[in-house]
């Protein structure tokens, strides 16, 4: 019930009106509800062990590590689609997206949609332990995030679109253009 005196001499507060801050977070809200009911219903939740899995953690969007570390790299569904279409035959993308998406509202349904309708691409729910599908695949590949860090660990090979901080690790490749990827994959 207080004025709103910073509309007139604050900048960042033009056009705003708490009545319209009130229904842009209860859009938000509900956005949000819509895309974790989405999401707990169609995404998949257990990790079948006779799948020959790649795994792909999504990163949290509009993130350092994407827009500084890996500009050309900031398109993750351009990613995804050409990764599944450089896997050798009878292998599947395990993608997974990033827990910390819960402050940022989720991904929208149709970007899920579109990555779950990729040819040889599973989309995993955010609660599915991450440390589990790196031990039950055979390669990890990340943009640039420490997945490939953790799965050195496990004595996994990884790929990474950049490099990782200040690490060499022997399991990891570094892929230094998509032309590539699929010859790196391979091997």
């Amino acid at each position: 019930f207080t004025e709103e005196n910073n509309i007139k001499t604050h900048y960042s507060y033009f056009g705003r009106s708490k009545i319209k801050v009130i229904f842009k977070m209860l859009h938000y809200e509900l956005r949000k509800k819509y895309r974790k009911s989405f999401m707990k219903n169609n995404l998949t939740y257990e990790i079948n062990d006779k799948l020959k899995l790649v795994y792909f953690p999504l990163h949290q969007e509009e993130e350092r590590i994407l827009l500084i570390g890996a500009p050309f790299y900031t398109n993750q569904f351009e990613l995804i689609r050409n990764i599944s279409n450089s896997l050798p035959v009878g292998y599947v993308l395990a993608v997974k997206d990033h827990t910390v998406m819960d402050v940022r509202g989720w991904r929208g349904v149709r970007e899920i949609k579109q990555i779950m309708g990729l040819p040889n691409v599973i989309m995993f729910h955010h609660s599915v332990d991450s440390t589990e599908l790196i031990k039950k695949s055979k390669l990890v590949i990340s943009i640039r995030g420490t997945t490939s860090i953790e799965a050195a660990f496990y004595q996994k090979p990884s790929i990474a679109f950049g490099k990782v901080g200040m690490y060499e690790i022997s399991t990891m490749t570094i892929v230094d253009s998509l032309k590539n990827l699929p010859e790196i994959i391979k091997n």
